[in-house]
């Protein structure tokens, strides 16, 4: 099923708009220092300014805010084996360890400030047929298939960089230009 996309450079942000913010694009907002540069974090940026004018709300749930912890710290972990050529330490270890506690203490910063900044909803009962059939095709690994279930439930616009959500159904805003390409 084809998604709804707008390019969030030229889309009219409202105050009405409900709009479910990705792990990957939080990840835009607050990146892991050693993770490289995001391409999209200009415009990202420039778009989170849009809708914090325009007061559009921000949604999320407590799995996208894990993901991106859980991201952002195996971020840090893959730097810190590569920095020491330590291929075996495993990620429970690195949390265990001293060379964590920046990354934790920072981490943590970051996750609350999304907390601040988004209204938290709690997932929202599901239809589990549809949620499986989204995963069990391939398509979406199975946060994906609940976080677009979520938005076609609630009515939520998904702000994303993914590209896996393009035939998701739902609405869509991003600035990925593989996103992009099937609008046009």
């Amino acid at each position: 099923m084809m998604s709804k996309i707008h390019d969030i450079k030229t889309y009219a942000f409202s105050r009405s708009d409900k709009i479910f913010v990705d792990a990957n694009v939080w990840l835009h907002f607050f990146p892991a220092p050693s993770a490289p540069i995001p391409g999209f974090a200009q415009s990202y940026s420039q778009c989170l300014c849009k809708i914090l004018s325009v007061e559009s709300s921000l949604i999320s749930d407590l799995m996208i805010i894990s993901e991106y912890v859980n991201t952002y710290c195996r971020c840090e972990w893959n730097a810190f084996k590569d920095k020491y050529d330590n291929r075996d330490i495993s990620f429970k270890d690195f949390r265990k360890s001293d060379a964590f506690i920046s990354v934790g203490k920072t981490s943590s910063a970051y996750a609350k400030k999304i907390y601040s900044m988004v209204k938290i909803y709690p997932n929202s009962p599901v239809d589990f047929d549809t949620l499986f059939n989204g995963y069990k095709s391939g398509m979406l690994d199975f946060n994906d298939a609940v976080f677009v279930e979520l938005c076609r439930k609630n009515g939520y616009k998904m702000l994303t960089n993914d590209a896996d959500f393009k035939d998701s159904g739902i609405e869509i805003l991003t600035s990925n230009p593989r996103l992009l390409i099937q609008n046009r």
